[in-house]
């Protein structure tokens, strides 16, 4: 490895060197494969446990990795979400990341930039997780403009629950509560995205067919002041 590459510059071209994919990175550490991407782009660094089984998975010596000295053998590596617009939500779903998305090799793809803004989360994620800003009123009184929700898309979403779903054709993520309907005639949950406040519209999808739900909401944050 070259000294001047970064240690997420070493991983990608370890990994590329081995024809593997991330999503094939993620499995065998047990991790998501965002939690990959982000430690291919130094956004975060592995742990020093998930450093040495990288090192045995893709038969290399990683360089430079001072910064990993001070960081206890299992800790849990930091993982940020991006704060990301209503559409690319779509595409943090369930297993969407783990295929080919424009990616010839199916790496992961965030569709963000490097400008997009991240924030640090202290639990450990389920599946794919982003962060979005609630826009309008439609959750209040619980969620309001500005405020900042986070989601995971490892949950699997039951009644009652906060989720970010989308309606097709439109594919905006919505926030909404989780309201089970009935299943249709091919087995499809039914359900109702129910806004908190009754000023703005419930929308019905058919899962699969008319909408579908991409994550659950598991942490939300309010600023109080700005200044």
């Amino acid at each position: 490895m070259e000294l001047s590459m970064s240690l997420g510059k070493q991983i990608a071209a370890a990994r590329k060197a081995r024809q593997i994919r991330q999503h094939m990175v993620a499995e065998e550490l047990g991790v998501t494969v965002q939690a990959v991407s982000q430690w291919e782009r130094d956004k975060t660094l592995p742990s020093q446990l998930n450093l040495m089984r990288l090192s045995g998975l893709l038969g290399t010596e990683f360089d430079g990795v001072e910064a990993l000295k001070h960081i206890p053998m299992f800790a849990k590596p930091a993982t940020y979400a991006p704060i990301i617009d209503a559409y690319p939500s779509l595409f943090y779903g369930a297993g969407v990341q783990d295929i080919a998305l424009g990616d010839m090799e199916g790496d992961f793809t965030d569709f963000t930039s490097a400008k997009t803004e991240m924030v640090p989360i202290t639990w450990e994620p389920a599946g794919n997780v982003f962060a979005m800003r609630v826009k309008d009123k439609s959750m209040a009184p619980d969620f309001l403009p500005g405020d900042l929700v986070i989601a995971d898309a490892g949950f699997e979403a039951r009644p009652g629950d906060f989720v970010i779903a989308q309606g097709f054709p439109q594919g905006m993520g919505l926030l909404r509560k989780y309201r089970l309907v009935s299943v249709d005639d091919e087995n499809r949950p039914v359900i109702d995205l129910v806004p908190l406040n009754a000023d703005f519209p419930t929308t019905r999808i058919v899962v699969g067919d008319t909408g579908t739900i991409t994550a659950c909401v598991r942490e939300y944050r309010r600023v109080l002041r700005e200044k």
